[in-house]
């Protein structure tokens, strides 16, 4: 389990991505405020 962990953790730092779960939020984020009625 904590190799587990540490491979999610070096994937992307290796890669230069963003962690997985900051990716999740920035596509989230936009699709609420579309569901919300909010609008640019």
């Amino acid at each position: 389990m904590i190799l587990a962990c540490f491979a999610a953790m070096l994937i992307p730092t290796l890669f230069g991505d963003q962690p997985i779960y900051d990716v999740l939020r920035e596509r989230l984020v936009p699709r609420r405020a579309i569901a919300a009625g909010e609008t640019d």
